[in-house]
């Protein structure tokens, strides 16, 4: 299978959750300030969603995507390096590679569409590439995570909905 290969050379450790965000240049979160991305990317910040009983509003979308999901996307800053170390940042084929992937598992994986694998992987490599035109490596930065499926929290994303603009985009897949 084409696709098991394209999301091995993308992140190989088996990870189950790709998370991507993508900010202006110099605007990208850390641990010590998240620069208000939640207000950028989530649609309906104070809206509420669930967390242990389904049919019971328990918290907002942000305050679960500050306590849940921002801690996995943040740039971790080391003490006592007195340095912040980023989380890896995608290059150009990269970037179309995890829109490949993110096509893939939005129309074929998800029932959607009964499209080849090879049509797939060409029309997600053409998403890839428009989203590289609107926001350009030269300008904007593409941080990168995969994290494990053991990270229950991360089910909260189905939850909410995300938007984007002209300046920040989160997106996110689940590789079952």
């Amino acid at each position: 299978m084409k696709l098991k290969a394209l999301v091995n050379s993308l992140d190989h450790t088996n990870k189950r959750y790709f998370l991507l965000t993508v900010t202006p240049k110099g605007y990208y979160p850390d641990e010590l300030d998240s620069k208000g991305i939640e207000e950028q990317i989530i649609t309906h910040p104070n809206d509420y969603t669930y967390l242990y009983e389904e049919d019971e509003p328990e918290i907002t979308h942000k305050t679960a995507f500050r306590l849940f999901i921002l801690k996995h996307i943040n740039d971790k800053y080391k003490i006592s390096e007195h340095k912040l170390h980023p989380v890896r940042r995608l290059r150009e084929n990269e970037v179309i590679l995890y829109f490949t992937i993110d096509h893939y598992y939005d129309t074929v994986r998800s029932g959607i569409s009964e499209m080849n694998e090879d049509k797939t992987i060409k029309e997600g490599s053409e998403k890839g590439k428009a989203v590289l035109e609107k926001y350009p490596l030269s300008d904007f930065e593409y941080g990168f995570v995969a994290v494990g499926r053991e990270l229950e929290e991360l089910n909260l994303l189905v939850n909410i909905e995300f938007k984007s603009n002209d300046n920040y985009m989160f997106n996110h897949i689940y590789i079952n």
